[in-house]
């Protein structure tokens, strides 16, 4: 089996981007007086976290299987970067209003939205170049 378009393989990248933030933790409770004690901010156990990047994994999951129809992967395509957008600030929202007496250390996983943003860049790119192919294509005849 051979993937011939590109935006397919951006997609996968993207549904793993969101899938290992959605089980790793985004950040990390210090406590300022005792820096041994350390609580972990789960996607997975916060309700508010949860549900969107869920939704976000199962468009992208749904969007690769789309490829027959062009104008549809592209619409679903972009609620999912509206989505992945909004996970973003929902995390930044919950690190930056953390509770008092912790410092709050951003783990690696929540840089992961950033790059599953820039795999749905680039797969909208590749969804309309293959647009374009079609409609010269249908000019040709």
């Amino acid at each position: 089996m051979q993937i011939q378009r590109i935006q397919t393989l951006y997609l996968l990248l993207a549904v793993v981007c969101v899938t290992v933030t959605f089980f790793m933790p985004v950040a990390y409770y210090v406590s300022l007086a005792d820096p041994e004690v350390v609580a972990a901010l789960l996607p997975i156990g916060e309700l508010a976290l949860a549900i969107p990047m869920g939704l976000t994994a199962l468009m992208l999951l749904i969007d690769i299987f789309l490829y027959n129809d062009l104008r549809l992967q592209r619409w679903v395509l972009n609620f999912s970067m509206l989505f992945t957008v909004l996970d973003a600030a929902i995390i930044s929202y919950i690190v930056f209003s953390g509770p008092e007496g912790y410092n709050t250390v951003i783990g690696w996983s929540s840089f992961l939205l950033l790059g599953a943003l820039a795999f749905e860049i680039f797969a909208k790119r590749g969804i309309d170049h293959d647009r374009d192919l079609l409609e010269s294509a249908n000019r040709l005849r």
